[in-house]
């Protein structure tokens, strides 16, 4: 139980109005009608108060409760926190980070300058009362976020963190505890993307299921749908019309219901994946706004779930910039020949309204709808596949030009600080046709110049793993030639790997500006990520199939450097 779930109790065992209560422990009216509702956590003192105002109330109604009875009732609230100061703001830190939380609403809230809350934060104030700062700042956190954010924070059952009172004494918990290892979105979204083959998936009877799924049923339009789950319904319902009736033009799709509130159904994901898939299939593109108004973790949980739609190079992302309604939750589906719509208001998922249709009006003003919003999104992440390579190429001289400070994870060591008779060498026992050795020496040409231009104006930080003979020996080992959208590589023996990191360690030491890393902490096989900091991340797929994500989105450019700094901080 929470607290104002004792309090309501011990009201009703003591036969005691609030009123009463208010009189018996010297509390205000007003602050304990805070308490009951689950608004406020009173602190020890006033807890204190209330334990001897229902003391008092018991003697004089005559109850059979004692001091005893009552004191272990409310025993869970009563136990004095040991505190560890740094604990408290590296966890705060972390919360305000991971939740977006509005610093100046959290300094209204405590009654601080938003300028005293920082120097909190930076550990150069304490608060005076450390244990009403805990109480206030995990009230305000558990107010102002869904149970859903919270839980994922601090490793806990959203169930568990209802009322809100609840939810703020298990934050309070957490704040005054040693970090918690948070679930790492990011991390699993790249290692998600590292492990992933296209091959493989389509094997495991994911699409091949969806193109052999039985004809859908002949639905009545318009239909309506009420309800978080007669939506996912319609979703389906959307999916299977446009598949089924051929289709092939683009797929407009803006939905802010939460990401969680959907993939917890997996299911229902299952489906839903197989449905788009279908679309795909028969030739749809998808153009679909990202919901990128909510913390880092749960857009990249909403990524995860579409890892596989993105390797068919038929989906296009975008988000708006202005996301700021957020009372009102949409939906707007929209393809050739039918239209799902629909709202609700936001945390009350399974009261809202949705309509399929195939109505010449609807279809005629909701195209013109997702036109408009459209008009309004920017590109979250622009997708680069083979038959995209010039614009790729063209995109990376541009960039080469402005330097910048640039960090690097990588698969392999980098393709621009291999020697020359390295390289022939590979070749030769790679059994290269001529028109392919050409190609590989041209790239890594261009690759050289291409990092030396960078170098005149930036900087860069490559993060590679330096392998023993043992590990080197466990696995083929490739150089990666993602870059000129090969999914071959060139495989090469220990010696030549020597040779070639020794010549990346000379690499740095020539250039200034260049800074090797050879302790990475994230390891990735398939993988190459690069950061221009503050303007671009790109993440590049070494294989099944070699693609290449170039994301601006600012939050997510966040992300990935907080990731970097971490790996190179541990």
């Amino acid at each position: 139980m929470g607290f104002s779930d004792v309090l309501k109790l011990y009201l009703n065992k003591t036969q005691s109005t609030a009123k009463e209560l208010s009189a018996a422990s010297g509390i205000s009216a007003s602050a304990l009608s805070r308490y009951r509702s689950g608004k406020r956590i009173p602190n020890q003192e006033q807890i204190e108060k209330l334990i001897c105002g229902f003391v008092k109330l018991a003697s004089e109604k005559k109850t059979e409760l004692d001091e005893a009875i009552i004191r272990n009732a409310f025993s869970e609230f009563t136990e004095k926190p040991k505190f560890d100061y740094n604990a408290i703001i590296k966890n705060l830190n972390t919360a305000i980070e991971a939740l977006d939380i509005s610093v100046s609403g959290l300094s209204r809230a405590l009654s601080f300058d938003s300028s005293y809350l920082s120097r909190i934060r930076t550990g150069q104030r304490k608060p005076a009362d450390l244990d009403k700062f805990l109480i206030e700042t995990a009230g305000y956190i558990a107010r102002t976020n869904s149970p859903l954010a919270i839980a994922g924070l601090i490793g806990q059952h959203a169930e568990e963190l209802v009322p809100v009172d609840r939810c703020a004494l298990k934050l309070c918990s957490w704040l005054n505890s040693k970090t918690i290892s948070q679930r790492d979105y990011l991390g699993e979204f790249l290692y998600q993307l590292d492990a992933f083959n296209i091959k493989t998936y389509m094997s495991n009877n994911h699409f091949p299921e969806a193109a052999y799924a039985q004809e859908s049923e002949i639905l009545s339009l318009p239909k309506y749908y009420y309800g978080f789950d007669e939506m996912k319904k319609g979703e389906l319902d959307f999916f299977m019309t446009v598949a089924s009736s051929g289709d092939n033009g683009t797929v407009f799709m803006c939905n802010s219901i939460p990401m969680e509130a959907l993939t917890s159904d997996a299911a229902y994901m299952r489906a839903w994946m197989q449905s788009i898939a279908m679309m795909i299939m028969n030739g749809a593109d998808i153009h679909m706004i990202h919901d990128v108004d909510r913390p880092p973790d749960e857009m990249m949980l909403g990524l995860m779930s579409w890892i596989p739609l993105y390797m068919t190079g038929k989906v296009t992302s975008f988000y708006l910039n202005d996301s700021s309604n957020r009372i009102y939750c949409h939906t707007d589906y929209v393809s050739d020949n039918a239209v799902l719509y629909g709202e609700c208001i936001r945390g009350y998922h399974n009261e809202g309204k949705y309509c399929l249709t195939q109505n010449e009006t609807d279809l005629a003003y909701y195209k013109k709808r997702v036109q408009r919003l459209f008009s309004k999104a920017k590109p979250l992440m622009k997708t680069y596949r083979t038959e995209d390579k010039d614009a790729f190429f063209c995109f990376e001289d541009s960039e080469a030009l402005s330097g910048g400070t640039r960090f690097n994870i990588l698969s392999s060591l980098p393709i621009y600080t291999l020697p020359k008779d390295v390289l022939e060498d590979m070749l030769e026992n790679n059994s290269s046709g001529e028109k392919d050795k050409k190609d590989i020496r041209n790239y890594m040409f261009r690759q050289r110049e291409m990092t030396e231009a960078i170098l005149e104006n930036g900087t860069i930080c490559d993060e590679v793993y330096v392998l023993s003979e043992e590990e080197f020996e466990k696995e083929p080992v490739y150089l990666s030639l993602c870059g000129m959208f090969s999914e071959k590589g060139l495989k090469y023996t220990y010696p030549d790997y020597l040779r070639y990191l020794a010549a990346t360690m000379q690499f740095a030491e020539d250039y200034v500006g260049y800074n090797l890393h050879t302790d990475a902490v994230h390891i990735f096989r398939n993988i190459q990520i690069q950061i221009n900091a503050g303007k671009w991340v790109i993440v590049s797929k070494n294989n099944a199939p070699v693609i290449h994500f170039v994301i601006k989105h600012p939050k997510m450019i966040r992300a990935f450097e907080d990731f970097c700094r971490l790996a190179a901080d541990s």
